[in-house]
């Protein structure tokens, strides 16, 4: 344990930091970037971040998965109970599974942070927020997303926490999480003629939504199987259903984000009173923590506001237990499509999921996902796994192959991704703080000549946790050309020599696919990769087109880009490229009838 005595700092929150002593941040989330002048000034150490080295992510990725598997039939009978229902664990599993893996994953990882700051760390307090634990419950699976990456949302779960702690000598100082409004924010609510013409326009757009659904409802009733969602191009997915004689269905989520129901005192006791069934129910710390906590975080549409949801279910004009309901992205965060799929599961239909992005059959933690557990078939872009639902496919977005020929006079292209979300195993923003020094460094290296043609691609932060990374983006040179996602990124792509991707992308896996020259790094290449998909990364670093370093990256746009041919369209870059494809982005010759057999099959 450290002899020096520190108050801890578990938010960027700064009510609740301390100026006039010695602090340690729990975790490089506390420090955002443009605050920078405040924190770097403060006798200030970060805690050492959990999960680190692949070791200690294999097993606690197998005690996660074990955890998972122990807690969910006590979760699924309790529901039953409470509900007076009596539907099988597939029913439950349709519903809960991916909500139950983000949960589990973002407990262990919470409670092991702390319990290694604590245990390592002479801490003399903490001021956290006294709010009612109610504020940790979201309404859906959506909202619960951006909780686990909400600061003030941690900050109150490790209030609970420290209930489960023998923290001796730390004082915890408790303060109200009201913030006050500020006079700049109220007058931006002023509603302004431009204010009010987007909203008519959305809401307008939104009762056109609610016609076509009606009408593609009543028309498609008498389907044999729903498509929807698939991942596939919209034309592609009219094609799809044209093929089967099926009427497209469009589908408008209804927003369980907009239930009515909400929590009480008298909610909060029941709760209290279901998380009993897990009392003591494992001699493991971890999981004894996470199996009590569970009625305390579940969301309001699988308990409280369960009745709503079925309610709402049931007034749909819907197909009659379909032979099949095929999707690749409603499986996760859509709560009414997933009740009804499993209304419909549990009368003998076939759920078959698609693959919707990248690192399927590639990402160590990611072996297997939760929603290819809870498919009777789940459809790769084309590699297969020990799972016997898999049945390999192609790449949906691509159905249609278009060799992109003439790239000589355009532009550099690199495009980035967001903060990632805080719900793995493992501290992912300690792994990312390198992240933006590194894409500076990679346009540094470049030479001036090529600089002046790049286009930097932003992405929207994909979760509730910003770093105040805009800021570093004054670093660039002042060349350098920004894209805030207003331009459709394919009209992006065909007008650059090279894309280049700073993660293992599903753009990526597109421009592989589509033959377009393509450049590739992030660090610790193979850190994330299974052992069974190692060979065919390789395969991309001898042809130069995956790097694990952002010097190599540049070095290699700069040697290869007055005459790209000769290195891109070589026979060693190309076997290579295609020995990729062929097991993780296939390209089919007739994808329709390809999907249509999977279906009826």
């Amino acid at each position: 344990m450290s002899s020096d005595s520190r108050y801890l700092i578990t938010s960027s929150d700064e009510r609740t930091w301390k100026f006039d002593r010695p602090v340690i941040f729990l975790g490089y989330w506390c420090l955002h970037y443009n605050r920078k002048h405040v924190w770097e000034k403060m006798d200030a150490v970060v805690a050492k971040p959990y999960g680190k080295g692949q070791s200690t992510k294999d097993i606690d990725w197998f005690k996660a998965r074990k955890i998972e598997k122990n807690i969910f039939p006590i979760l699924y009978k309790t529901l039953n109970q409470y509900h007076g229902t009596n539907y099988s664990s597939k029913f439950w599993k349709i519903l809960l599974s991916s909500w139950l893996r983000r949960y589990v994953e973002v407990m262990f990882n919470r409670i092991s942070t702390l319990r290694q700051c604590i245990e390592t760390n002479n801490l003399t307090g903490v001021t956290l927020f006294d709010d009612e634990y109610n504020l940790l419950i979201s309404k859906d699976c959506k909202g619960a997303i951006y909780q686990f990456d909400d600061n003030n949302w941690n900050n109150l779960l490790i209030k609970k926490l420290f209930e489960y702690f023998q923290a001796k000598n730390l004082f915890i100082e408790t303060i109200s999480n009201i913030k006050s409004e500020s006079k700049s924010i109220k007058s931006s609510k002023i509603l302004n003629i431009n204010n009010l013409l987007r909203l008519i326009k959305i809401n307008l757009k939104d009762q056109v939504k609610k016609i076509v659904m009606f009408l593609t409802s009543i028309l498609s009733v008498r389907n044999q199987g729903v498509i929807q969602n698939t991942y596939l191009t919209k034309i592609d997915e009219i094609k799809l259903n044209l093929s089967l004689n099926s009427i497209p269905l469009y589908w408008t989520a209804y927003k369980s984000s907009n239930l009515k129901t909400n929590i009480d005192l008298n909610n909060l006791k029941q709760r209290k009173t279901l998380s009993y069934n897990y009392k003591n129910f494992s001699e493991d710390f971890v999981e004894n923590i996470i199996g009590d906590m569970i009625f305390k975080i579940l969301p309001i549409c699988f308990l409280e506001g369960f009745k709503e949801l079925n309610n709402i279910v049931s007034k749909r004009i819907l197909p009659k237990n379909p032979k099949y309901i095929f999707t690749s992205n409603l499986y996760d965060t859509n709560e009414d499509f997933k009740l009804w799929t499993a209304k419909n599961v549990e009368l003998g239909t076939k759920y078959i999921i698609g693959q919707h992005g990248s690192n399927f059959g590639t990402h160590r933690y990611i072996n297997p996902s939760a929603e290819e557990t809870i498919a009777d078939k789940f459809i790769t872009w084309g590699w297969t796994d020990n799972l016997k639902q898999h049945v390999p496919a192609f790449i949906f977005k691509i159905t249609k192959f278009t060799q992109k020929i003439n790239y000589s006079d355009g532009g550099l292209l690199l495009i980035l991704t967001h903060v990632p979300h805080r719900y793995r195993l493992y501290d992912v923003i300690y792994e990312n703080r390198n992240y933006f020094d590194n894409q500076i460094l990679f346009v540094n290296k470049l030479k001036s000549s090529i600089t002046k043609k790049l286009t930097i691609r932003k992405t929207p932060s994909g979760s509730a946790l910003s770093l105040g990374e805009d800021v570093k983006f004054n670093q660039f040179h002042k060349s350098v050309k920004f894209d805030e996602g207003e331009i459709k990124i394919e009209k992006l792509i065909n007008k650059s020599k090279i894309v280049v991707f700073t993660y293992d992308s599903t753009g990526m896996l597109e421009c592989l696919a589509k033959n377009i020259p393509t450049i590739v790094f992030w660090d610790n290449t193979f850190d994330y990769i299974r052992d069974s998909a190692k060979p065919y990364y390789q395969m991309l670093i001898d042809s130069g087109i995956l790097h694990s370093s952002p010097e190599s990256a540049s070095n290699k746009i700069n040697q290869v880009w007055d005459n790209i041919d000769e290195w891109w369209l070589s026979n060693k870059t190309q076997i290579f490229r295609k020995k990729f494809c062929e097991k993780y982005a296939t390209f089919s010759d007739s994808p329709i009838n390809q999907l249509k057999e999977i279906l009826l099959n």
